[in-house]
């Protein structure tokens, strides 16, 4: 039974450890400072679950007779009260970062809220759009709105990017690009 437990406590340690290292980096990604934090935040909650997994590790190593039970008793306090204070900390920076963004993003809803409401309704499925134009919405819609990187992510020329763009408009009767991007986030909620 303990090498049962002891092999999911790894499971769940090295789960953590890569969830941690994963929010990490996309922390260090991340081009909001907000998000930056978040991401940094949840981090060190999956490293404080680590810490956690890694003492249960200890206890059930010992209780198995797997290793000597020498100290467990100061080490698991110790680490009880690392963990306990590491905690507070996680829970002190997470509501910090929610009361930071907390505003901002319910600001930035209500902006996009009222663009999005503002766009005609229009469907693109029925504006006779060609292959290669769906594939330069696909690409606005995604965040991608300079001719030259919509250029360079359909290996074509930027005044060809371009001239898709001006059709894709004229079609659907939009008039720019940050339209079709907004019709994609209204189209999303």
């Amino acid at each position: 039974m303990s090498a049962v437990v002891i092999g999911l406590i790894t499971i769940n340690t090295l789960l953590f450890v890569a969830l941690g290292v994963r929010a990490f980096l996309l922390g260090r990604r991340a081009e909001s400072p907000y998000l930056r934090t978040l991401a940094w935040v949840v981090s060190a909650a999956c490293m404080a679950f680590v810490l956690g997994a890694l003492q249960r590790l200890a206890v059930q190593a010992v209780t198995a007779g797997w290793l000597p039970d020498v100290g467990l008793a100061e080490v698991t306090t110790s680490w009880q009260l690392f963990q306990s204070l590491l905690a507070l900390s996680i829970a002190v920076a997470g509501f910090w970062v929610l009361s930071r963004t907390w505003g901002a993003m319910g600001r930035a809803e209500q902006v996009a809220s009222t663009l999005a409401g503002r766009l005609p309704d229009v469907d693109l499925d029925n504006c006779d759009l060609t292959a290669r134009e769906l594939e330069v919405v696909e690409l606005i819609q995604g965040g991608v709105l300079s001719d030259k990187d919509i250029a360079e992510s359909l290996f074509i020329a930027p005044t060809t990017a371009a001239t898709h763009v001006k059709r894709i408009l004229r079609k659907s009767g939009l008039s720019s690009r940050r339209d079709l991007l907004l019709l994609s986030l209204s189209r999303d909620r």
